[in-house]
């Protein structure tokens, strides 16, 4: 092998490493796991009786009436 095919070689080989460490080509690791279903901040909403949903009404429209009174 020439001395320039050497280094031409060598200058591949060097820059397919950087090429494989900037993308993260790991071997002998597993997949990583899927992340666990995060809950949308909405869904707790149907969690809560209707019951609980109209006391805490009846609470703040009383607050509500209490404050426009101006007490």
């Amino acid at each position: 092998m020439k001395p320039g095919r050497r280094a031409t070689a060598g200058f591949v080989l060097t820059a397919a490493g950087v090429l494989a460490s900037r993308l993260g080509v790991r071997r002998d690791q597993p997949a990583p796991e899927p992340d666990a279903p995060v809950e949308e901040p909405g869904a707790a909403e149907g969690a809560h009786s209707t019951e609980e949903v109209e006391r805490a009404r009846a609470e703040l429209s009383e607050e509500l009436a209490r404050r426009a009174a101006g007490e």
